[in-house]
């Protein structure tokens, strides 16, 4: 059994005794250093190449991101200088976002005259909403020009609303040349309508003079959609037909809607026409063509006289004034009322500027009032100086209120006391020609706008408006009478008795002048009062 059978005792102890050797043998056996380095570096070049490539795939990343941070904060630090500073909402809920102005006080205010920088703009209180305006033709110095944008070099002699509840009612004059637009605006919510309800807008062309009884009007109202919906266009209504569909379409939240076309266009002054839009139109019990009978025709001119009878009512009781002012004063006031609720308009977002001309400074809140015709150092601004007397005075009398009797408090009390200084008052602001207060600075009244020809790029003649002198100004008293007149009287700073508050006092109750102030004061007194309101929340919450 040779071959296969266990090894026997001997057997056992000659291999082990064998294998013993070979392991001495081995040990004390002078190794081959030459084939051990070759082997040595081939595995240990790749043991090493192994660790290697995991130690630059981390480098790699961490260079990566060494090179995004420089990128962002060290390469373009112009670029974070052009974002705003304030990014973040103020953690609060909006004005409009408010439990008390939801529901229907929300929706009946949704529709409205809200685009206040064009002669007639109608928008929903959203941000990318249906909009509708209007546009014309007029003519200026033998040349044609585009209505649209509210803007002086227009001159028109009148436009505004003379009527406004700011709710769902306008009644505006415009006139251009010889030809008068009355523009009149009427919201109604009834039964079948869409969110916010219907609207109806009434044009009424007449001639100023006799000699334009024969010429034409070319008005154009217009319909967009900022949300991007089709509109479908009704090719039918070119036929002249009295009552006809001019545009349609649907949105998600007025649903259905059609802007009607009710009267006839005459091609020649004078002439009338009614815009009639209504809402949820895809609603059989819509009543389409009833909600458009009631806002155009008759019906509509019963409705615009009612609602204008409602506001001089409304304003009779306000303000009680009639036997107080003559009619014309009354007018004056009225149209004031209106053009301030007329003038309400929606925005959202930040304002892009596309040339800022305004320097950054901090002279004045109201950069449109009539200030010192050339810019300077020198000028003493009524309103700054009014409004610094009343920080100082808001903050030293909170300090007094929470006993911090700090140097700063003493430092507002100087400040406001000097700010309150009557006779510096009247040496720096009080012309005793106009028994009023102005602001100081290089002045002229002798400054106007003309037209100068100029070629642009291409060579086209175009015309642009240039700022002409005409007297060397001086450092004076800016003459113009107005909301910064008031200041010094609504902030406490004239004493009862003076001689200069009795000269003031001439000026202030003109009859002519006497509506604009008192609606003025109004306004003024609530912006004093928000803002002493604002200072103390803040310095009690901070």
């Amino acid at each position: 059994m040779a071959g296969s059978g266990r090894p026997s005792a001997r057997s056992r102890a000659k291999l082990a005794t064998n294998v013993k050797e070979g392991e001495d043998s081995l040990r004390y056996k002078k190794p081959n250093l030459k084939a051990r380095k070759g082997t040595s570096s081939a595995h240990g070049f790749i043991r090493i190449f192994d660790v290697n490539l995991k130690v630059v795939l981390v480098l790699s990343v961490f260079a990566c991101l060494v090179i995004l941070f420089l990128i962002r904060h060290l390469v373009n630090p112009a670029e974070e200088a052009r974002r705003p500073r304030v990014v973040t909402p103020f953690p609060a809920p909006k004005l409009m976002n408010l439990p008390q102005f939801q529901g229907e006080h929300r929706e009946s205010l949704y529709w409205g005259t809200y685009r206040p920088h064009v002669y007639l703009g109608i928008r929903s209180r959203t941000p990318r909403s249906l909009i509708a305006g209007l546009m014309w033709i007029g003519v200026k110095d033998g040349r044609y020009f585009m209505r649209h944008i509210c803007q002086d070099s227009d001159e028109l002699s009148t436009y505004g609303w003379t009527h406004h509840n700011g709710r769902d009612f306008g009644y505006q004059v415009l006139v251009d040349q010889g030809m008068m637009l009355a523009t009149s605006f009427l919201k109604s919510k009834v039964d079948g309508s869409g969110y916010g309800g219907d609207w109806a807008v009434r044009i009424d062309a007449q001639s100023v003079q006799s000699k334009w009884n024969e010429d034409t009007a070319h008005l154009f109202f217009y319909m967009i959609d900022e949300d991007g919906n089709a509109l479908s266009l009704n090719r039918a209504t070119l036929d002249g037909r009295e009552d006809s569909v001019l545009v349609s379409g649907s949105r998600m939240d007025v649903g259905g809607w059609q802007l009607h076309l009710k009267s006839t266009i005459s091609a020649r002054i004078p002439f009338n026409i009614d815009f009639v839009f209504v809402s949820g139109t895809g609603l059989q019990s819509s009543r389409v063509e009833e909600r458009v009978s009631s806002l155009s025709g008759t019906s509509l001119t019963g409705q615009l006289r009612e609602k204008q009878r409602d506001f001089d009512t409304k304003f009779e009781k306000s303000f009680n004034l009639t036997g107080k002012l003559d009619s014309e004063s009354l007018v004056v006031g009225k149209a004031a009322v209106g053009n301030m609720l007329g003038g309400i308009g929606y925005f959202y977002g930040q304002s892009k500027i596309s040339l800022p001309r305004n320097p950054n400074t901090l002279s004045s809140g109201l950069d449109d009032y009539p200030r010192a015709s050339h810019p300077s150092e020198d000028e003493r601004h009524l309103d700054l100086r009014c409004w610094m007397y009343f920080a100082a005075d808001c903050m030293h009398s909170i300090a007094e209120l929470f006993d911090k009797d700090t140097k700063s408090e003493k430092d507002y009390g100087t400040t406001a006391m000097l700010l309150s200084d009557f006779e510096i008052l009247n040496k720096m602001h009080f012309d005793d020609a106009y028994g009023a207060y102005f602001d100081f600075g290089n002045h002229t009244e002798k400054v106007r706008l003309s037209w100068k020809e100029k070629k642009d790029g291409h060579g086209y003649a175009t015309r642009e408006l240039v700022r002409e002198v005409l007297e060397r100004p001086e450092l004076r008293l800016v003459p113009h009478i107005g909301y910064v007149s008031l200041f010094p009287f609504m902030g406490k700073l004239i004493p009862p008795v003076s001689y200069s508050d009795n000269l003031f006092s001439i000026t202030l109750f003109d009859p002519l002048i006497s509506v604009y102030y008192f609606l003025l004061c109004r306004t003024v007194v609530l912006r004093f009062s928000l803002f002493y309101f604002t200072f103390l929340c803040v310095c009690v919450g901070g």
